[in-house]
């Protein structure tokens, strides 16, 4: 096709051979019999390649969601991990195709259906890093690196294994905690735990008050209450970020004291 499109529309190509930016001349003109099957070829091989993947993403989420009765997905910024520069288109289109998001995605839904939970880890938390028989951090992880060697206790472990079972720990971690509040009755601060619980937004670009003050409005696009203003309502304070937060002091005319 690339050929095609050369002999086909020159006026797109620069005298180096790279391609002009903008609009492409050869879509609108007739292309051959020839140059049309080989697009249909592409299309064909390209759906085929979805079909695969999104039926081993599916098989995958319910086998977790149905297998597992926790499951820890990290909050990655899956946008922002491409590599930058030069030479580094084949990976960014390699990562972009594996769909990585929507595994966290279908299982977020899947997890209600089974009776299942799925905990979010925050992005902050070095899981590849971290080593998880000793603990240590390593200061740098190249990306190329996929056995995890650890200085300090000598441990050789696959990186991906090394990383799940760091997010096992944090499972510990976050049904300890649950245990403490319901014994204590002390709401958990999740903003201060490297895990949180699906639904608790910990960065969202929407604050609770701002969502609050939208009334009515429901709709993702226009505003509307947020999740922690729901489960104030609902009279459910663990999942409450301003819980912790103590109250402004009372004046004697009835007015709140704001700070200056």
């Amino acid at each position: 096709m690339d050929r095609q499109h050369r002999s086909g529309s020159p006026g797109c190509f620069r005298t180096d051979g790279t391609h002009v930016a903008g609009a492409c001349y050869w879509h609108n003109k007739a292309r051959s019999k020839r140059a049309r099957d080989n697009e249909r070829k592409l299309q064909r091989a390209h759906q085929r390649a979805a079909d695969i993947r999104t039926d081993a993403i599916h098989k995958k989420s319910h086998h977790d969601a149905a297998t597992y009765a926790l499951n820890v997905v990290e909050d990655l910024k899956v946008k922002g991990m491409g590599r930058r520069g030069w030479g580094k288109q084949g990976f960014n289109r390699a990562w972009a195709d594996a769909a990585c998001a929507e595994h966290r995605r279908q299982m977020s839904h899947k997890c209600p259906w089974y009776g299942s939970s799925r905990w979010v880890a925050a992005w902050w938390y070095p899981s590849s890093k971290l080593c998880s028989a000793c603990r240590t951090k390593k200061a740098k992880l190249s990306r190329s690196a996929r056995v995890f060697h650890c200085g300090s206790c000598g441990l050789e472990i696959d990186r991906d294994l090394n990383a799940a079972k760091d997010l096992a720990a944090l499972a510990e971690l976050a049904y300890v905690c649950l245990l403490a509040q319901l014994m204590t009755g002390e709401p958990v601060d999740w903003s201060q735990l490297p895990v949180r619980p699906d639904g608790w937004e910990l960065a969202s670009t929407r604050s609770s008050r701002g969502c609050a003050r939208a009334g009515a409005r429901s709709g993702p696009g226009d505003g509307g209450e947020g999740k922690t203003t729901r489960a104030r309502k609902d009279g459910d304070a663990s999942f409450d970020r301003e819980a912790t937060e103590p109250p402004p002091s009372s004046l004697e005319d009835g007015h709140t004291s704001e700070p200056a």
